[in-house]
């Protein structure tokens, strides 16, 4: 059977991120509205918002007919690694874009979409590239399935693992996944909490609540350690920006959770979603260090955990592997990086690092192991 031709329109430029809207909104309505990295409002949000240059990035729509199949935004860089100046073309990243997925129809072909997309990339650039990467992946993503395109070679490496953790509508399962000893220090710290006066957990889902809910939580965020550290929302204006852009543009489709526990109207704890399906993802969570005697943080998870179901939510991810989580008995699932490089003289030369890497790396650790052995015995 002959396979279907496609073909890829480039868009770029200010005018780029509207005049693929379209075709978004068509790939959206054909499937359910999946996890929050494939959703048109976020992709807006991270490219407009948390890009240095939006104009930068380049819309590639792979279509068959005039049907849209795949819409792959990638900007190119002259990545220095290794001294090669390889011309690498990326999707645009960014340390609050925890993962990152291609909007494409359900039964999409890996191969096929690469095989059609890869001669767009040196024709629109006007000049050779080396290779394409693709990052963070979740392992669901259709692109795991790429196999071998012809004159290329891929690469695949596991950068973390996404951990996420089911609701239970009864204590009993909840309490069952867990250890005798965590299951313990729930307990102290949720008795402790109801000794509180006016304990109240909440959930902010309508656009005016989002907003003074956000608001609070990125004061309650720089309060803490991330504050310190110069890190928090409240202490970089893109940031406050970006969030507050996914407030307003997912808000109003009832994507956006800002989950809330409160003391006598003090908040202590507070977490950052957005829902999909039947999975919240919790983006961005806080808890106010003063109160870190009840376990603030764990006391809204658990909330949560127990009471989820009751607004369709069947699992709650937490976009990636902390190491707090453990306790808790999490599903992982890895995410990718994709590498493909071409046959150019610097593609070739990034394939044979890529490939010593992935040989070396059981080595480095079974001598970093040892050597961790080593100094524990010596204790």
């Amino acid at each position: 059977m002959p396979r279907p031709v496609l073909t890829v329109d480039a868009l770029c430029g200010p005018g780029a991120l509207a005049a693929v809207a379209g075709d978004w909104c068509e790939l959206a309505a054909a499937r359910a509205p999946g996890p929050f990295y494939r959703w048109y409002g976020w992709w807006k949000c991270c490219v407009a918002i948390l890009e240095p240059d939006p104009g930068a990035v380049t819309f590639f729509v792979v279509r068959q007919d005039s049907r849209p199949l795949a819409i792959v935004p990638l900007r190119l860089e002259t990545d220095g690694g290794a001294g090669l100046g390889a011309q690498v073309w990326r999707l645009p990243r960014h340390p609050h874009v925890p993962l990152a997925d291609l909007p494409c129809v359900e039964d999409a072909d890996a191969d096929e979409l690469l095989a059609a997309l890869l001669p767009a990339l040196a024709l629109h650039a006007g000049r050779a590239w080396d290779a394409l990467v693709l990052e963070p992946i979740p392992a669901q993503s259709p692109l795991s399935r790429i196999g071998a395109v012809p004159g290329t070679r891929h690469c695949r490496t596991t950068v973390k693992t996404c951990e996420e953790i089911p609701t239970c509508a009864r204590v009993e399962d909840h309490q069952s996944r867990l250890s005798a000893n965590f299951r313990s220090n729930l307990r102290k710290a949720r008795n402790k909490l109801l000794r509180e006066p006016a304990v109240e957990f909440g959930s902010a889902r309508q656009p005016g609540e989002i907003d003074a809910a956000l608001d609070e939580f990125v004061q309650l965020e720089a309060s803490g350690w991330k504050g310190r550290a110069g890190t928090a929302i409240a202490q970089d204006v893109r940031l406050r920006a970006f969030y507050r852009g996914l407030a307003r543009e997912l808000g109003p489709q009832g994507r956006v959770v800002v989950n809330t526990l409160r003391v006598a109207g003090r908040l202590i704890a507070g977490q950052f979603c957005l829902q999909g399906d039947d999975t919240l993802y919790v983006l961005k969570l806080a808890y106010d260090e003063t109160w870190s005697r009840v376990a603030p943080g764990n006391m809204l998870l658990e909330h949560l955990v127990l009471n989820g179901g009751a607004d369709g939510i069947h699992r709650i991810n937490l976009v990636g592997n902390p190491q707090w989580l453990r306790d808790w008995q999490p599903a992982s699932q890895d995410v990718h990086c994709h590498w493909v490089t071409n046959g150019s003289l610097r593609g070739r030369a990034l394939a044979g690092l890529l490939d010593a890497r992935r040989r070396l790396r059981p080595f480095v650790r079974r001598v970093l192991g040892r050597d961790a052995a080593g100094r524990g015995s010596r204790r």
